[in-house]
């Protein structure tokens, strides 16, 4: 079965080739490479928040996993293989 478009008068408009989804992609890609270039020094590894309970039995935070203390914030990196956590104050 094959099928057949009729075109009446000229052909259909094509976008222009700098107008494509994907032309804007690789503009819109190549402003933000360009930004962060443009931030400098960029620390590795990722940072983390948490909420710990303390050592005290009575304390409130071992009743509910919502009451306890925090946030503490650590930044954590790998250092010659090992991992290493910073408590970010």
């Amino acid at each position: 079965m094959s099928y057949c478009i009729k075109t009446v008068g000229s052909r259909p408009k094509m976008p222009k080739s700098d107008d494509t989804p994907l032309a804007r992609c690789r503009e819109r890609y190549a402003q933000l490479k360009e930004e962060l270039r443009s931030l400098g020094f960029v620390c590795v590894g990722s940072l983390q928040t948490r909420y710990l309970e303390c050592g005290k039995a009575a304390c409130h935070c071992h009743d509910d996993p919502a009451n306890r203390h925090g946030p503490y914030h650590y930044w954590t990196r790998k250092v010659q293989g090992r991992t290493v956590a910073v408590l970010i104050g």
